[in-house]
């Protein structure tokens, strides 16, 4: 019980140590982390692709799991990759993309030889289309009846963008039935025809790796990838208030301020501010909000980065009460947004956490390759968690206070709220800023 614990080391990645790289028919990237564990894969086609770029490209990938090809149906497909002990699977997001396929390394090229099989000759089914839309349109009802969808998807993005948003940019019910699998798998077809890259974990060396694609990922005639389809970001001259009527007993509050493009130096900064301020139970806002004046039951404010180089920073607060408790709940925050409580211990305890967390923290596996993904996208070329450890303990509360009074103090924040106007008196929060009271089809879109 007495002997003390040997403080851990950090271990950051090293980009150009921890991966190797390959190219592959001499211009496809090839990313690869040696498996020295056991004899398991994963195998990643990453496209920076998205429904931002094309809502249809998008479809398609969902789409995959559900075919087969001319002479296996997607059942025998599933069968045969239960076999090999792998598997395969699809990710689609807003701006990126990826099929995978993973499993034991002795039958790597045979589930490789499948994969690629279906990725060309993936044949239409109607039948699973139809039953894909219809749950797709189904979930969109759910969403209307879930607060937490509504409060997190919509409205934030509503107070965030405005009108025109990924949330309620989508496609139409009448767009989504008028889709054919002759379209979507023509897409599927063409999916690695498309700019992307490769990304392997698993016991092959990256030389060996290339030779054994080469084999089954054919050369292709590239295509154009589609733009992006950018969505801009309000900055608000005054406060405004977005509210929407949901029957509920409890009131949702999401403060918002589009702050200053994202800035890699920002990142000790951020990471310390956060900790000390908003991130856990340990921080002012949730003693301030939920602990002392027991006027939430859940609450917290972070200066979120963006995670992509140009995109701007963000600030994000978040209120969960009684709608009862509503305007003392927002003047709290307010309070807080405004000038940032003074606490050494608390400072200190913030310090400590953080640089625990770096110490502890292990990036592995697939998990190296993925951080060197978004190390790109920030601009950079290495671990940013080396920035924040090393500059932490120079950080004093004093510059805290002036990160808070720059990024949080006077600013005109944006609120979603989301409660009864049965139980919330809108003449009140009309103290805080303009009310535009908007109804869920105006944030869905449909």
């Amino acid at each position: 019980m007495n002997a003390e614990t040997p403080r851990l080391a950090p271990v950051f990645v090293d980009f150009n140590k921890d991966i190797e790289r390959g190219k592959l028919h001499g211009k496809l990237p090839v990313y690869s982390v040696k498996n020295k564990e056991n004899q398991l894969f994963s195998l990643y086609y990453i496209l920076d692709i998205g429904s931002r770029h094309d809502k249809k490209m998008a479809m398609a990938v969902s789409y995959l799991k559900y075919l087969g090809t001319k002479t296996m149906s997607a059942e025998e497909v599933n069968k045969s990759f239960y076999k090999l002990a792998c598997d395969f699977g699809v990710s689609s997001g807003e701006k990126q993309s990826y099929v995978y396929l993973s499993g034991i390394q002795s039958n790597f090229e045979q589930a490789l030889a499948l994969f690629e099989k279906l990725l060309a000759e993936a044949e239409p089914n109607n039948e699973q289309l139809t039953t894909m839309v219809e749950r797709i349109l189904k979930s969109r009802q759910d969403s209307k009846l879930n607060k937490r969808s509504i409060l997190w998807g919509p409205l934030r993005n509503y107070a965030v963008y405005g009108k025109d948003n990924p949330s309620n940019d989508i496609l139409t019910e009448t767009q989504l039935k008028a889709l054919t699998g002759k379209e979507l798998t023509t897409f599927i077809h063409n999916l690695t025809a498309y700019p992307h890259k490769v990304y392997y974990y698993g016991p092959l060396s990256n030389p060996e790796l290339v030779t054994t694609l080469t084999k089954y990922h054919k050369p292709r005639t590239m295509l154009t990838a589609p733009a992006e389809k950018k969505y801009v970001k309000q900055q608000s001259t005054k406060p405004v208030i977005y509210f929407v009527d949901y029957d509920m007993v409890q009131a949702e509050i999401i403060w918002h301020y589009n702050s200053n493009v994202m800035n890699v130096k920002e990142a000790p900064m951020v990471t310390l501010f956060n900790e000390y301020f908003g991130g856990g139970m340990s921080s002012i806002v949730f003693q301030t909000i939920r602990e002392s004046k027991a006027l939430a039951y859940s609450t917290y404010s972070v200066y979120s980065a963006a995670s992509e180089k140009g995109e701007t920073n963000a600030v994000l607060a978040y209120v969960g009460t009684q709608a009862d408790k509503i305007n003392e709940a927002i003047k709290g925050m307010n309070e807080l947004l405004q000038e940032l409580p003074q606490s050494e211990n608390t400072f200190n305890n913030a310090k400590e956490s953080v640089k625990n967390n770096i110490e502890t923290q292990r990036t592995l596996k697939t998990s190296i390759l993925f951080a060197m993904d978004n190390a790109e996208k920030m601009g950079i070329d290495y671990d940013i968690r080396k920035d924040t450890y090393k500059a932490i303990d120079g950080i004093t509360l004093k510059d805290l206070n002036g990160f808070h009074k720059q990024k949080m103090s006077d600013k005109p924040y944006a609120m979603a709220v989301l409660g009864s106007k049965s139980k919330i008196d809108l003449k009140e929060l009309e103290k805080y800023g303009e009310v535009k009271i908007l109804t869920l089809e105006e944030i869905f879109g449909y």
